[in-house]
């Protein structure tokens, strides 16, 4: 049987296919892969700690256990990588942070578990933001992680490397988390699939924590398929989102389009972008609809009362023996969380309330939501601001715009690609949903990708650099 090439960018489905037929070996698949990390990621900063002879193993282990009857499932010899935050036993757990560098994980997390009975074949750790904590485009102790688009933009963050390895094809799937957007902004500018799961979907036991009650784990891939496969492993459940992605009628679907939202907090590009995803649908048999919706700036102000306050609290057993070791931007958020009260807090958890309740009046008679995940595109590397319709604005200020208020919710959002921009760079698309949805929420994704052929792009950096 000949075999599609390039093997780094098989879908996971298509590659447990071949794996489960034995006519691809996973051995064949993790060297393809680790191949292409030691030939890019020097341009690419995708991972802080790789393991080959570890994956090397990993594939050899799982190839004996399939010759032997002992298939496992989709993710079965598929290379994975992980956010370095998220424990794997005997690898450090660096953070992203200098201070760490040397901390070995003595357990795996539970979701690291579930994928390890899973069968993944384990690539590595990947590169962060200082302990997830976005807003600026570098680590001060890892350096960059490049757009694979274009290698001058911000591949997006916390989970920098996840994304960008993922679209590189430097790894079939990835473990990123998301408290602000970490995961759905990353997928976003990186031009793949991003699901910032449920709250208390995926155990965040032995997952170093940024904000606890707005943590979240989730998986990046190139396709909607795929994320369902990989979440499924990630949670041990079977046949919960992955079945009946392919046999769904959009006649018996119904969004909700905030228009007045998207048009008031998005680039004009991108929001040209959003509803014509909205058309795609529609003529599928769809029904969009327009609805009324927004957060407003208390919303946003409950964001940093909750994160911030939270992120101090993590923070404070540390910061005597090690401060001077947190780069400035952490040390910043850190600083303001201890300047924020419990009654600040507090009142930021009521807001946080009264939103979730004000969204779901909104989505009353919706399957989802449809939203762009971004306001913008990627801004350029060392560039705090962008220009959005016109104006220069700054990246702090906007960035969240889509994503924090289902932080604050706790509802799962899926971010997909959905076009690209005049200079070339993913534009992207989210539908969100409340708790517990996530199927909703890939049916609807897989139904949008079997009309539009964005997830099959692939950046040339490769080529041209």
């Amino acid at each position: 049987m000949k075999i599609p090439e390039p093997l780094y960018y098989l879908d996971i489905s298509s590659a447990a296919d071949l794996i489960r037929s034995k006519n691809l070996s996973p051995v064949e698949l993790a060297q393809s892969y680790l191949d292409r990390i030691n030939l890019l990621d020097s341009k690419l900063g995708a991972y802080i700690t790789l393991v080959a002879d570890k994956a090397i193993n990993d594939a050899k282990v799982a190839e004996k256990e399939i010759l032997n009857g002992k298939y496992k499932g989709p993710i079965h010899g598929i290379p994975i990588g992980i956010k370095d935050l998220i424990d794997v036993k005997g690898i450090p757990t660096t953070c992203g942070a200098d201070w760490k560098r040397s901390a070995l994980a003595t357990g795996n997390a539970p979701v690291t578990q579930n994928l390890i009975n899973a069968g993944m074949v384990l690539l590595g750790k990947q590169s962060l933001l200082e302990f997830a904590m976005g807003g600026i485009d570098h680590n001060p102790h890892f350096g960059y992680t490049r757009n694979p688009w274009n290698l001058d933009y911000f591949s997006g963050g916390s989970s920098s490397g996840a994304s960008a390895s993922v679209s590189a094809g430097l790894a079939a799937g990835a473990l990123g988390t998301d408290t602000g957007g970490s995961v759905r902004q990353p997928a976003a500018y990186c031009g793949i699939v991003g699901m910032k799961t449920t709250h208390g979907l995926v155990s965040l036991e032995g997952v170093f924590p940024m904000a606890p009650s707005l943590d979240t784990v989730g998986p990046l891939t190139r396709s909607v398929m795929d994320n369902a496969l990989l979440l499924e492993a990630m949670t041990g459940r079977t046949n919960t989102f992955f079945a009946g992605l392919d046999q769904q009628n959009p006649k018996t679907m119904r969004i909700g389009l905030p228009v007045k939202w998207v048009e008031d907090d998005a680039d004009s590009e991108v929001a040209k972008c959003c509803f014509a995803a909205a058309e795609a649908l529609m003529e599928s048999g769809v029904e969009v609809r327009e609805i009324d919706f927004s957060p407003n700036d208390a919303d946003h102000e409950a964001y940093q009362g909750i994160a911030y306050y939270e992120a101090f609290r993590v923070h404070k057993p540390y910061l005597n023996d090690y401060l001077s070791s947190y780069g400035k931007h952490v040390r910043e958020r850190i600083e303001d969380g201890f300047a924020i009260s419990e009654l600040t807090h507090l009142n930021a958890r009521k807001q946080a309330t009264d939103l979730s309740a004000r969204a779901a009046s909104a989505l009353s008679g919706f399957d989802a939501l449809l939203l762009p995940t971004q306001p913008t595109t990627a801004p350029e590397l060392n560039k705090g601001a962008i220009i959005m319709n016109g104006e220069l604005v700054s990246m702090a200020e906007i960035r969240g715009n889509f994503t924090v208020p289902f932080n604050l919710t706790g509802w799962p959002g899926l971010s997909l690609p959905a076009g690209f921009s005049k200079n070339a760079l993913p534009m992207s698309i989210q539908f969100v949903s409340k708790p517990y949805n996530e199927r909703s929420l890939y049916q609807i994704g897989h139904l949008y990708q079997t009309l539009t052929s964005w997830h099959e792009m692939r950046p040339t950096f490769d080529k041209s650099n």
